[in-house]
């Protein structure tokens, strides 16, 4: 497994998602260059596969226990909370052009697609149990034509 850095995030994706997440330093290697690439391809852009990378990295610090030897401490926690916020922070980055999109169909894209043979109808829609000539309303209140 290889590891590398060029130092310039514009020059490729995988520099870019070690300089997001912070794995830049060739002596304290974090993700190897595969593991980026894995990343990169499942994320769909580099500043989602940049969290998706401190979080692969916070899980291997979670192993990682604080130790206290007299006067003498070490908090390995830290690094594992750093890199969840920094997962957290880059996610919200990741998503915050996002706009929800809402499903449906134009009135005239509905009217096409209902006078089209070939397309598939769905089994219910409105005014599916009315009948011809029938009134408008059920229920012989008030204006129900009896005579028909």
């Amino acid at each position: 497994m290889t590891w590398t850095y060029g130092g310039d995030p514009t020059a490729n994706d995988r520099d870019e998602v070690r300089f997001l997440c912070g794995d830049r330093d060739s002596t304290d290697e974090l993700l190897s260059d595969e593991e980026i690439a894995y990343l990169i391809t499942e994320a769909g852009s580099n500043t989602l596969a940049a969290a998706m990378a401190c979080e692969a990295i916070a899980a291997e610090f979670a192993r990682d226990v604080d130790t206290k030897n007299g006067p003498a401490s070490e908090s390995a926690s830290q690094r594992y909370k750093q890199f969840l916020a920094r997962a957290k922070s880059l996610r919200s980055r990741a998503f915050a052009g996002a706009k929800p999109v809402f499903g449906g169909q134009s009135i005239s894209n509905k009217e096409t697609l209902a006078a089209d043979a070939d397309v598939p109808q769905p089994y219910f829609s409105r005014g599916w149990s009315d009948s011809p000539g029938a009134p408008s309303h059920i229920g012989g209140g008030a204006g129900d034509d009896e005579s028909t």
